[in-house]
């Protein structure tokens, strides 16, 4: 979209236990395009307790443990990003690190939560320029709901880095491989 742009949120259609290699596939094909733009972070929204194993042979054994076949999606994304010489990380936080013994709803803490790893990416490298992959619901910049279920509306981890870097630096796009439909997320007022 933009030479300013900073942040590129790919939000993929999946479910809880399986992600789609068509979309890690697709999301490996631009990364040798966003390289040699500048880019130079790739974080994926899985367990921040995977950093440590990143770069070793222990990854994907220790996110199958957590993310099952979420790897399927990742893998791709992950090696290809590692060959480029992008760092990758993990933007997503555990339910125990932020629910306190079930005294706080997750749903409503997690968006800030995912964001304040990200935000630490910018406060340590003014010269960032980050991709995000995760949950098409985390892309929204404005208040979403929880679930098809529960229509109580949640602030999404998109709202927060929207906040914070301005929503001119920042494109949002949605992926979903089985309909081969890609688009823009439009911004909303709030």
């Amino acid at each position: 979209k933009s030479a300013r742009d900073i942040v590129t949120m790919f939000g993929l259609f999946y479910g809880e236990e399986s992600g789609d290699p068509r979309d890690g596939e697709f999301i490996t094909t631009l990364l040798p395009l966003y390289k040699r733009a500048g880019w130079n972070y790739v974080a994926l929204e899985a367990d921040q307790r995977l950093d440590k194993y990143v770069g070793t042979t222990q990854l994907e054994s220790q996110f199958r443990a957590v993310h099952g076949d979420h790897w399927l999606t990742y893998a791709l994304i992950v090696q290809k990003a590692q060959d480029l010489g992008m760092k990758v990380l993990f933007y997503d936080v555990p339910l125990n690190d932020i629910a306190h013994g079930g005294e706080v709803d997750y749903s409503i803490v997690r968006g800030e939560a995912q964001f304040l790893a990200i935000k630490k990416v910018f406060e340590q490298d003014p010269h960032a320029r980050v991709i995000t992959v995760g949950s098409v619901g985390h892309a929204f910049n404005h208040p979403v709901e929880k679930s098809w279920l529960e229509p109580e509306k949640v602030n999404p981890f998109g709202m927060f880095l929207n906040d914070y870097v301005g929503a001119s630096k920042i494109t949002r796009v949605m992926l979903n491989s089985e309909k081969t439909f890609i688009r823009l997320i439009e911004p909303q007022k709030r």
